[in-house]
């Protein structure tokens, strides 16, 4: 299958890396992947979305990220839990209206999350329902700190200079509504 094998073979030596150097980790990557996809007839997908994760989970290696977090409970989130399941570290997820409403999200993705971030009260209400346990808080469309929902503000503050050095890395696609200059 051609949706396949496109990222296998521009993946190749970076499945071959982490199956040599890290084996248990692929292997449970892969097989979590297949897991939450279910069904033979989803395969490929799964090994997309698996590729991608290996894709993130390397850059975050390469650069001792400690946290991931995903903007979207959809496929952003479904490779993030499985990239941050590859390196063994935390991740969150903020989830909005066509993540909740049109495309369920994966419970385990939910349920894996140190926290979920829903940007309406229905939004969060139906996810608590769906997923009893989850973490998951309303922050509305606003300034927060995903770690700590409580600590929030309805208007920039001035800039702290910090403590350590913060990197903030965006992904999201080139369109001009996504605000990438």
């Amino acid at each position: 299958c051609r949706s396949v094998a496109l990222p296998l073979a521009r993946d190749a030596w970076l499945h071959f890396n982490w199956m040599l150097r890290r084996p248990q980790r692929y292997l449970r990557g892969l097989l979590s992947a297949l897991r939450l996809h279910g069904s033979l007839l989803q395969a490929p997908r799964a090994i997309r979305r698996f590729s991608q994760a290996l894709r993130l989970a390397e850059l975050a290696r390469r650069d001792a990220v400690t946290h991931l977090h995903a903007h979207f409970a959809s496929v952003p989130a479904t490779v993030c839990h499985l990239a941050a399941g590859m390196l063994g570290i935390r991740y969150s997820l903020s989830a909005h209206a066509a993540d909740i409403w049109t495309s369920r999200p994966f419970e385990p993705v939910i349920r894996g999350a140190r926290v979920c971030l829903a940007c309406t009260a229905e939004g969060r209400d139906y996810l608590l329902h769906e997923f009893p346990g989850a973490h998951v808080h309303l922050v509305r469309h606003w300034l927060a700190d995903p770690l700590d929902p409580s600590a929030r503000t309805s208007a920039p503050v001035s800039p702290r200079p910090p403590t350590s050095p913060i990197r903030i890395v965006s992904g999201g696609r080139f369109v001009a509504k996504k605000g990438f200059d």
